[in-house]
């Protein structure tokens, strides 16, 4: 079974790890099978996208070399219906609610992730 190709955008390395061991635990045979590309940045990003294929891009808001919710936006006016769908990631208050207004317009969705402290 082909499973769905997962972009994971983040600058933690845990998050990538984390969301292998999810997906390797799913019940959904195509979840269980996805194909998970992490990359640490924009750059890279638009290199993996340039390339198609890609199903899903789990993107954080804040990183090193810009902001995540410019890509959704890009990947939003770029796709013509055939964009990968979008989950921003954040830990941050204030980029949550940034990443909700931003998202409102149809880019995707956000998930806020806590940090143990």
């Amino acid at each position: 079974m082909t499973g769905a190709r997962i972009l994971v955008v983040e600058d933690e390395e845990l998050i990538p790890v984390l969301v292998r061991a999810a997906l390797a635990q799913s019940t959904d045979p195509v979840l269980r099978a996805a194909r998970v590309t992490a990359v640490g940045g924009l750059a890279q990003a638009r290199a993996v996208l340039a390339d198609g294929g890609v199903d899903m891009v789990l993107l954080e808001v804040n990183l090193p070399d810009g902001s995540g919710l410019a890509l959704a936006t890009e990947l939003q006016r770029a796709g013509g219906g055939r964009s990968p769908t979008v989950v921003a990631l954040t830990g941050a208050a204030a980029g949550q609610r940034r990443a909700r207004r931003r998202l409102r317009s149809g880019a995707g969705q956000t998930l806020q992730l806590s940090r143990a402290v």
